[in-house]
């Protein structure tokens, strides 16, 4: 059948090729012979044109005086040309003058008018009409008549030497076409002799003997490779069985094992589970505490200003102390639930980002580019290395998760010193010195349901078998265990950026603590219009702005704040604007603010460290960035950068 086949598509490709051929060679005998005919004509007619010339100057006299014997001499010099029939000489007022014609052709009406110039093909002949003038005054006309027997001559001679050519040509093309039909059938042949014996015998082992290179010999190679991998194929098939039953046994011994390691496992996980549980109820206790004796302490140093004598002074005093005490009962609760401290010492937290920075680059897909930058001077740490070092590694496992196509990883470690604004915001934060040690990827970002969920243990948005849940929990239980606090921002299809803040390690140097403060700038009365999500931010920013001298209006969200600025209008000096909230995000704030007023001076404030590019419309920018969380310093010199002319 298939040898059939490939008879059928021989001779309709024979077919093909003589058509083709016979096309081919009709089209370029008739561009051939067309070409000849047009060449021959352009000569005949330039011949033509200069016996017109010649003429022309010979008898300008003999028209000028009407001399009919020089006008026969003229024409004379035209007799000698083969190919013209007759000339005549018509004076200016178009009486015939002097005339000639041919005896061994038929005779021409002599016309009784020339007419007009022209050139045209008459009666078979080639006419033309010149008028003759002497100093650009007619004195006569010149009609000239030409046979067209040798342009029928050039197109006859043409036309068979094209004949000859192709018939010469076509059959040579039939005699290639034939031994290339030889040539590519034979390994055809071969092919599918081949292939009907191993579909007959199922013998893989049989291989065809490739001629040349070519695409012949590709396709050959190609067959013998199939054949090579089905035979490899059906040997590991015999293989497997052959020795089936005693890969079935030893497998359903495996299972056995593993269902036995599956079985302790569990046994510990539930344990640890129990455990976490008790530290996730701790947290949650913590959480509620936390938000009830946080409003007593900071309300306990106002209502210190506003109830000056001592019994009230007293009150004051014992009610700090029982919500301080009810915080550390919170914290021995949290200690219990985390288990014992190990071993702490001094540690320079550069070393051991260097060390994990060491092992990430070694270790993480070239797609993840890392970038590390470390202040020059760093205070000391009071921690366990090894706790640190577990930390760290594992917040930057879960950046190279969060960028499986592809991102950037930025640690950035750093010394921030905490004030009271900073911690009315954070509820963890004191004041004091720490070392900021941030973790930013560049990957997909996380919900706010996610965000609020994901240092519960064996919370995970991983897929089944790819990760514990257990890794942020441990995070937050070893900063915790230190003294610090852990920050967490997130937007989805921007990244997220960690900022762990550890307390730098108590009496240092003086010469490594001490630094030197600038005074704050203080405010001149400005409006300025604070909007976010959070009421505990709102109103901690706005007493800190308050007390340097500013006024302050709030809103809750976009939507609250584009009202709030249109009843108030140029009122406002400027807008300080979370960029992560409901309804109306600070993009679309900032956008509708602009277009109300694009003069307005915006400062945007957001987890992510990088500036936010609405659109990336210039005219949408901010003009300052404020990477939360930030200090009173850093939001007071930032507000008087804005605002000076």
């Amino acid at each position: 059948m298939l040898f059939s086949a490939q008879t059928s598509i021989r001779q309709k490709l024979m077919r093909l090729t003589v058509v083709s051929a016979g096309i081919a060679l009709l089209f370029a005998s008739i561009a051939f012979v067309s070409y000849e005919v047009f060449a021959y004509r352009r000569t005949m007619l330039r011949e033509i044109q200069l016996i017109a010339d010649m003429v022309e100057t010979s008898s300008l006299a003999a028209l000028a005086f009407e001399d009919a014997q020089q006008a026969e001499a003229a024409l004379k010099t035209v007799q000698s040309n083969p190919d013209i029939v007759s000339a005549f000489l018509f004076t200016e007022k178009g009486h015939l003058l002097a005339g000639y014609q041919r005896n061994d052709t038929p005779p021409v009406p002599i016309p009784s008018d020339p007419g007009r110039d022209r050139m045209s093909l008459k009666g078979g002949n080639f006419l033309m009409v010149r008028t003759l003038h002497l100093k650009d005054r007619r004195i006569g006309t010149l009609y000239l008549t030409a046979q067209m027997s040798g342009l029928l001559r050039q197109f006859a001679w043409t036309a068979a030497v094209v004949l000859a050519i192709a018939c010469v040509s076509f059959a040579l093309a039939i005699a290639v076409f034939k031994r290339l039909q030889k040539v590519i059938e034979r390994p055809m042949e071969q092919l599918a002799e081949t292939a009907r014996a191993v579909s007959r015998n199922h013998n893989y082992g049989l291989r065809v003997r490739p001629e040349g290179i070519d695409e012949l010999g590709l396709l050959m190679a190609d067959f013998n490779e199939m054949l090579a991998e089905i035979e490899h194929r059906d040997e590991e098939l015999n293989h497997y069985r052959e020795h089936l039953e005693a890969m079935v046994q030893a497998r359903t011994e495996q299972l056995e094992r593993d269902m036995t390691e599956r079985k302790q496992l569990e046994k510990q996980l539930f344990r640890a589970q129990r455990l976490d549980s008790l530290g996730t109820l701790a947290g949650g206790v913590a959480h509620d505490l936390n938000n009830v004796l946080s409003p007593i302490l900071l309300s306990v140093e106002t209502l210190r200003k506003l109830c000056p004598d001592p019994k009230g002074q007293r009150m004051l005093s014992i009610l700090e102390g029982a919500a301080q005490r009810g915080r550390d009962i919170v914290k021995q609760i949290l200690t219990f639930a985390r288990g014992s401290d190990g071993e702490r010492t001094l540690i320079d937290i550069r070393h051991t980002v260097r060390e994990t920075l060491s092992i990430i680059q070694q270790t993480f897909p070239k797609s993840v580019a890392v970038n590390c930058e470390m202040a020059q001077e760093v205070w000391p740490i009071l921690g366990d290395s090894t706790q640190i070092h577990q930390l760290i590694l594992n917040l930057c496992l879960n950046a190279r998760d969060a960028m499986s196509g592809g991102g950037t990883l930025t640690l950035r470690v750093q010394g921030q010193t905490l004030d009271e604004n900073y911690v009315r915001l954070h509820l963890d934060a004191k004041v004091g010195h720490y070392v900021l040690i941030s973790v930013e990827d560049s990957g997909h970002g996380m919900t706010t349901e996610t965000l609020e969920r994901i240092f519960e243990p064996f919370f995970t948005t991983k897929e089944v078998g790819k990760g514990t849940g257990l890794g942020l929990s441990t995070v937050h239980a070893i900063i915790r265990g230190h003294g610090g606090f852990v920050t967490c921002y997130s937007e989805v299809g921007r990244g997220t950026t960690f900022n762990i803040f550890l307390p730098a390690a108590e009496h240092l140097d003086s010469r490594v603590l001490a630094s030197i403060d600038d005074p704050l700038p203080q405010g001149q009365g400005q409006l300025v219009l604070v909007v976010d999500d959070e009421n505990f931010i709102r109103e901690a920013t706005c007493q800190t702005l308050e007390s340097f001298g500013y006024r302050v209006q709030t809103a809750a969200d976009g939507q609250e704040a584009l009202e709030l600025y249109a009843s108030l209008g140029e009122e406002v000096a400027v807008v300080l604007t979370d960029m992560m909230m409901p309804n109306l995000d600070g993009t679309l704030t900032i956008q509708g603010l602009r277009r109300l007023n694009p003069t307005l001076r915006i400062i945007a404030a957001s987890g992510i460290h990088r500036a936010p590019n609405p659109e990336g419309n210039p005219a949408f920018e901010p003009n300052a960035f404020l990477a939360k969380p930030f200090t009173a310093n850093t939001l007071l010199k930032t507000l008087h950068q804005v605002l000076r002319p």
